[in-house]
Formats: structure tokens, C-alpha cells, sequence
């Protein structure tokens, strides 16, 4: 591209459906930028082809960066670059700004310009054909994309319901499996007693031989297509809850009792041990009231003796005092009598 000539892209500039050259020099006359935009399109005026040009890293480089406060605006300072050549002649000196149809440049007649019409028509039939193809070919794609995913969507949905099936027929069997471990490891009065109705209200139906019941134990589903679904699986399974769900209200009925008697003994064995310990505690009571009665009337017997005792002596001293004094007081009168 050494031959090419060297211009500033800066000045390629384009208003709709013109072309026109831009200097910055013309802000000052009342051009805005913002109404331009810029072409990134380059017509050959010797064959007619187009030329690209990277026009968006030129747009940016033509707003200004900043102004001072004189107003004046800076730029950002682009190095000329070489425009590229042409793809058909090879020369870059004929372009033009712009993506035109300069054909009655190239023509020289009126029959020439003619056939160039009509071969520049044919060109645009097949490049229609050709982008209706591309489009037909895009929508039998995303018809197909669009019947890939709706068979995904049946598909998963199918999935989702075969698993939710497959759980609550799981759930099902595993519920009716404790139903019949309870039947099987049930005591045969309470077993008599579930299968017989005139005691409850709803019906129920048993086995008569070994090989049905063990083979109901194993897996009942089993013996449901052996018997030809007579009764049907769900018939089967609502007489199964049914038979255990009475065991076990009667094993709790049961349980309920006998708890209940229990009860009933430890509290009366509590009552008598109770009645024990507070008689054993009364007459501890007692013992001990009378103990201090004791030694209350004790202490009271003794002070009663030691004041019986001292007035005792104090009467037997008066005595003696008063004897003794009779005999002086005679003593007394005989002397002065003589």
C-alpha cells in the first residue's frame, strides 16, 4: 500500500443522503456534529465496488476532549492513515464517500447502461434467492430447534410424571408392606376378632390357604395377577389397611387396659405404703407428744414435791420454834413468879 494515497479520515464526514466534507473550522459557523453521523462505506467509481473504513474509532476521535475557559476546544490529533484498495480494480484513488450506485459512470451508451441494468438486476434476483434461501434455511432450523424442544419438553414432562407415579406407587407399597407386617406378627384372637364383622361396620375379607398368604406376605402384587385382579390391587390394599388398622385399635384398646389395671395397682400399693408411713408417722407423733408430756409433768411433779417439801420444813421449823418458845416463856414466868 505504499502507492496508496495518504488522506485524514477526519474529514469524511456524511449528512443523510449527502455526502459532505467536514473541517473543524466550521463549528464556529453553526455546523453541529451531533446531526451527522459518519459512513463507513467508500464506492469505487471505476467498477462499482464498496470499501470498508473502521468509521466508529473515527467518530469518537471527532467529538472535543475538553475546553478551557477562552472556549477554545481541543481535539484528539489523528495520524493520516492509507485508505484501502479497491477489491476488484485495485486502486484506491477513484472512492468515494458513501455506499451509491455510480453504474451510469461506468456506461458509455444508452444500451450499455441498458445491459448493465439488466445484468445488475439478474445479480440482485440471485443474491434475493439466495438471502430468501439463507432465511427459508433459518426458519427450517428454528422450526426444527423449536420440535427438538418441544420433544424435550414432552419428553421431561413425561419423565417428571413417571417419576411422581413411580413414588406414590412406592409410597403405596410401603405403607401396605407395615400394614402386613402388623397382620403377620398379629396375635390370632386379635386377628379373629379383625376379621370378623358382625363386630365392626365395614367388611373385610381374608385368605383361606397357606400358599395365598405366604405369597401375599412376600409380595402381594403378585398374588393380585395370579387371582386375575378379582378383587382389584386398590380393593386389595383398602382391605389390608383396614384388617390392620383394627389390630392395632384393639392392640391399643388393650394396651389402654392394661395400663389403666397397672396404674390402678401402683396407686393403691402407693395408697397402703402411704397410709403406713403417715400412721407409722402419727404414732411417732404421739410417742414423742407423750415423751414430752413426760418429762412436762416430771419437771412439774418435781417442783410440786420440792415446794411440799419446803413448806413441810418450814412448818416442822414454826413448830419447834413455837414449842421452843412456850418453854422459855414459862421458864421466864416461874422465875419472877419465886
Amino acid at each position: 500500500m505504499s502507492g496508496s494515497p495518504r488522506v485524514k479520515l477526519t474529514n469524511i464526514i456524511s449528512y443523510p443522503s449527502l455526502n459532505y466534507e467536514y473541517s473543524k473550522e466550521r463549528e464556529d459557523e453553526g455546523f453541529d456534529i451531533s446531526q451527522t453521523y459518519l459512513s463507513p462505506y467508500l464506492t469505487c467509481e471505476e467498477c462499482n465496488s464498496i470499501v470498508f473504513i473502521d468509521s466508529k474509532k473515527l467518530r469518537l476521535n471527532l467529538y472535543p476532549v475538553k475546553t478551557d475557559n477562552a472556549g477554545v476546544k481541543t481535539f484528539h490529533s489523528i495520524s493520516p492513515e492509507a485508505v484501502p484498495k479497491c477489491p476488484e480494480c485495485n486502486r484506491s484513488i477513484k472512492l468515494r464517500i458513501g455506499a451509491d450506485d455510480l453504474s451510469f459512470l461506468q456506461a458509455e451508451t444508452a444500451s450499455d447502461l441498458a445491459r448493465k441494468r439488466r445484468i445488475q438486476k439478474i445479480e440482485i434476483v440471485k443474491i434475493q434467492r439466495a438471502y430468501r434461501k439463507y432465511l427459508a434455511f433459518r426458519l427450517a432450523k428454528a422450526k426444527l430447534h423449536f420440535m427438538l424442544i418441544k420433544a424435550m419438553l414432552k419428553t421431561r414432562c413425561a419423565s417428571v410424571i413417571q417419576a411422581m407415579f413411580r413414588m406414590r406407587m412406592a409410597k403405596r407399597k410401603i405403607k401396605t408392606k407395615k400394614y402386613l407386617r402388623v397382620i403377620k406378627y398379629a396375635r390370632p384372637m386379635l386377628m379373629e376378632r379383625a376379621l370378623n364383622n358382625n363386630i365392626h361396620k365395614q367388611p373385610v375379607f381374608w385368605y383361606d390357604s397357606r400358599e395365598e398368604i405366604h405369597v401375599l406376605n412376600d409380595d402381594y402384587y403378585i398374588l393380585v395377577e395370579r387371582l386375575g385382579h378379582h378383587p382389584p390391587l386398590h380393593i386389595v390394599e383398602e382391605n389390608l389397611e383396614l384388617i390392620a388398622k383394627k389390630i392395632l385399635q384393639r392392640e391399643h384398646q388393650i394396651v389402654t387396659r392394661v395400663q389403666s389395671k397397672w396404674r390402678g395397682i401402683v396407686v393403691r400399693r402407693f395408697n397402703q405404703v402411704f397410709q403406713r408411713e403417715l400412721i407409722r408417722i402419727r404414732e411417732n407423733m404421739v410417742q414423742s407428744a407423750i415423751k414430752i408430756q413426760m418429762i412436762y409433768r416430771g419437771i412439774l411433779g418435781r417442783r410440786t414435791s420440792r415446794r411440799i417439801k419446803i413448806n413441810k420444813w418450814n412448818y416442822l421449823i414454826k413448830q419447834r420454834y413455837f414449842e421452843y418458845r412456850k418453854k422459855n416463856n414459862r421458864s421466864l414466868i416461874g422465875a419472877v413468879g419465886s
